[in-house]
């Protein structure tokens, strides 16, 4: 984290006070509940960490520009990977890699207790999207689809429908 400037990124720790953390919610019939509390400290790979957007764009910059990873390996995590009769499943080596209207798109989601957060990378346009969301059993993708859709003047997804996928 530290070479990106990711200075808000850190390893979980419960009964560390983190500056700025905020509390998690969930709805229970109807009305607003705290979240449970969910000790994540050991899933080092899988939702250890604590972060913030910011640090989530610069990680999608470090990405971007060539940062982390060498072009071979990139190139290994942002190819969809085939089942055994060939069917793309838009999914590479830990990222989505979905096609919405026509844009080629890198997407990472997270969630647990307390938390959603969704990443967008959008390379050709050399733009990240990113938002966190502390309420359980949310959707943050509207927000980055009304967020692409007031920076640049178009919907990033058209709900259309065809019962042939290719198509």
């Amino acid at each position: 984290w530290q070479p990106l400037g990711m200075t808000s990124t850190r390893m979980d720790d419960p009964l560390e006070v983190i500056p700025n953390r905020v509390r998690g919610y969930q709805l229970i019939n109807g009305q607003v509940k705290n979240s449970e509390f969910i000790d994540v400290s050991s899933r080092f790979a899988g939702g250890g960490t604590r972060s913030t957007v910011p640090d989530m764009l610069k990680f999608a910059r470090g990405i971007m520009e060539g940062k982390l990873l060498s072009p071979a390996t990139m190139n290994q995590m942002t190819t969809s990977m085939s089942t055994r009769a060939g069917r793309l499943t838009n999914y590479g080596m830990g990222w989505e890699v979905n096609p919405y209207n026509g844009r080629y798109m890198l997407v990472h989601s997270g969630g647990q207790q307390e938390t959603r957060t969704l990443l967008y990378i959008l390379p050709a346009r050399k733009m990240a999207l990113a938002v966190g969301v502390n309420f359980e059993g949310s959707n943050p993708g509207v927000y980055l689809d009304r967020l692409f859709q007031v920076l640049t003047g178009a919907p990033l997804a058209l709900n259309v429908y065809s019962p042939d996928k290719v198509k």
